[in-house]
């Protein structure tokens, strides 16, 4: 003798604003929520707003800083700073000014004095570098205004020291003897104040590669 069973019952849908997810009746199917599987509810986003900006990895418009969790991407240049023109040109000014200095110290000692001639190198190179920027000309600008510094140095003391052993003044002796004044620096220089000029040369050449990394 079979059993009778009823018969099967549709699946009730449940009424307007009633939880789909709520407990189902005894043998009804589960029921698929309103909006499908895998796809967004009508109002969007359950868990808030999408994030601002552009996703990771893309980075922003050229010379913009990205914001907060953007990938930094392409950033505006550095600006070229310094100006080599002027820079040689005050470097040429430093180097009479110290050569003035230096001059009227071997006039007054009667010696050359080794600190002196570094001193030259190092302010010229100093103003070339501090003024002319990145530029790689301007080591090479430091290095022949610092042996003109200290050579006019030499130059002007020169013409000190034979101005004391003469009638003529220092003046007199710059414009009008030159020549003489020349072949006795050349005569006088020796070892010690070519030794002078290359450190000075030297100074000038490195500092400013180190100002300017």
């Amino acid at each position: 003798m079979s059993a009778e069973y009823p018969p099967p019952q549709p699946p009730q849908q449940p009424a307007p604003g009633q939880n789909p997810y709520a407990q189902q009746p005894a043998g009804a199917p589960p029921q698929p929520p309103p909006f499908g599987y895998g796809q967004q509810p009508p109002s969007g986003n359950p868990y808030g707003p999408p994030p601002q900006g552009a996703p990771y990895g893309q980075p922003p418009a050229y010379g913009q800083q990205p914001g907060h969790g953007q990938h930094p991407g392409f950033l505006t240049p550095p600006a070229a700073s310094g100006n080599p023109a002027l820079a040689i040109l005050l470097g040429l000014v430093t180097a009479v000014v110290v050569a003035v200095a230096y001059g009227w110290m071997i006039g007054l000692t009667e010696y050359e004095i080794s600190y002196a001639a570094v001193g030259v190198g190092f302010a010229v190179g100093a103003v070339v570098g501090k003024v002319g920027g990145r530029n790689p000309a301007l080591p090479y600008a430091g290095l022949v205004l610092a042996l003109l510094g200290v050579f006019l140095g030499q130059f002007y003391g020169e013409a000190i020291l034979m101005s004391k052993a003469s009638d003529l003044s220092t003046s007199t002796l710059l414009t009008d003897y030159t020549s003489d004044v020349f072949n006795m620096w050349k005569h006088d220089v020796g070892i010690m104040g070519v030794a002078f000029l290359v450190i000075a040369a030297a100074i000038g050449f490195s500092v400013p590669r180190r100002i300017n990394g």
